[in-house]
């Protein structure tokens, strides 16, 4: 299937598949696919924003070719694995193009795999707050991610991967 920006739709096995061949068959760092991964979802968000932005804003009255970020916050919900480190890269991206960016992690800070936790530390250095909700009952009706999403202007969903299992 064809998305906007000529990307493709894969499942989640081709996805592992394509992981896999670029990590071993190319030597392509793990790392260096989540920098890929959550740089060009940033990038896909930020052109989508500003289509939105240019539908709402009458003719005489456009921002200038630039994006304008939203007037609210971007969050960011994140998994323990490499999918949780995408949403981190992406978050630093989102950051840096203007938006106000937070990023609730589904997990313990401990239990981050190495790579998300190299990108949740770059979150940090850059100061995105970043919490750590483990507790299922965190993400439930009336719980803070709840509210914080009801606050949000929108959404970036970085919590499962391919590596996922049941649920």
């Amino acid at each position: 299937m064809r998305l906007p920006f000529g990307t493709r739709l894969v499942t989640a096995a081709e996805m592992a598949a394509i992981d896999h061949a670029a990590i071993s068959g190319k030597e392509i760092r793990s790392r260096t696919l989540m920098e890929r991964a959550g740089k060009e979802a940033a990038r896909a968000i930020v052109a989508w924003w500003g289509e939105v932005a240019a539908e709402e804003t009458p003719a005489r009255r456009r921002p200038a070719p630039s994006v304008l970020p939203p007037r609210g916050l971007v969050l960011v919900l994140a998994g323990r694995g490499n999918n949780g480190g995408d949403g981190f890269v992406c978050a630093r991206f989102l950051k840096s193009a203007g938006f106000t960016v937070r990023v609730l992690v589904a997990a313990e800070e401990g239990s981050l795999s190495e790579d998300p936790a190299a990108n949740y530390d770059a979150c940090q250095r850059v100061r995105i707050p970043v919490t750590f909700l483990p507790d299922p009952r965190a993400w439930g009706p009336a719980s803070e991610a709840a509210h914080a999403a009801t606050d949000a202007v929108f959404l970036v969903d970085a919590l499962l991967g391919t590596g996922s299992r049941g649920a």
